[in-house]
Formats: structure tokens, sequence, C-alpha cells
């Protein structure tokens, strides 16, 4: 009797054992589980997004560049312009009393043929 007490109270000690390892396990499990569910996933790195302020600032400055190129432009066109525009002057001046050199030269070289 003695001995089957003994072996009643040694089943009862390890199937505690067993299922303290059991719930053991579990927690750990269970705790493993809520660990991973509390931990952030892996996330792509954050995109910087432009605030709309930001975005402002820079089509602000695109359009001060924009103003910028035209300017440049147009001081360039207004430059070529100019020299064309003398170019023109020029012509006309040499061009334009080309004329009168010639009568004068006709009319030398009509005294010139009088006198011989």
């Amino acid at each position: 009797m003695a001995q089957s007490r003994r072996l009643k109270r040694q089943r009862a000690k390890d199937l505690r054992e067993l299922l303290e390892a059991k719930q053991a396990k579990r927690a750990l499990s269970n705790s493993d589980c809520k660990a991973e569910a509390q931990m952030p996933k892996r996330e792509a790195p954050p995109i910087a997004t432009l605030t709309k302020e930001h975005q402002l600032e820079e089509a602000h400055q695109l359009l001060l560049e924009i103003k910028q190129a035209q300017i440049e432009a147009t001081t360039l066109f207004e430059g070529v312009e100019a020299r064309f525009t003398l170019m023109a002057q020029y012509r006309q001046l040499l061009c334009g009393n080309w004329p009168v050199h010639c009568r004068g030269w006709e009319a030398l070289s009509n005294l010139l043929s009088l006198e011989v």
C-alpha cells in the first residue's frame, strides 16, 4: 500500500512537472506571439514627403529660375538686335551715299575727259 501511494505520488509529481513544462512552453510561446505582435514588422523606410510649404517654395524657386532665364534670353536678344540695327545703319550710310560717290566720280571723269 505504501508502495502504491508512493507510485501515485510519483505519477502525480511527474504529471505536475509535465503540466508545468507544457504551461511554461505555452507561456513562452504566448509571450513570443505577444512580443511579435508588439514589435513593428519590417517596414520600408519612410519616404520623405514634401509638405505643402516645401512644394510651394520649390515651385516659387522654379518660377524664379524661369524668369531669370527669360531675362537672360531677352538681354541676349536685345544685344543681337542692337548689333543688327547698327549693321543696318552702317549699310545705309555706306550704300545710301554710294550713288553720290559714283556721281562724283562720273563728274570728275567727265571733267578730265573735257580737258584732254
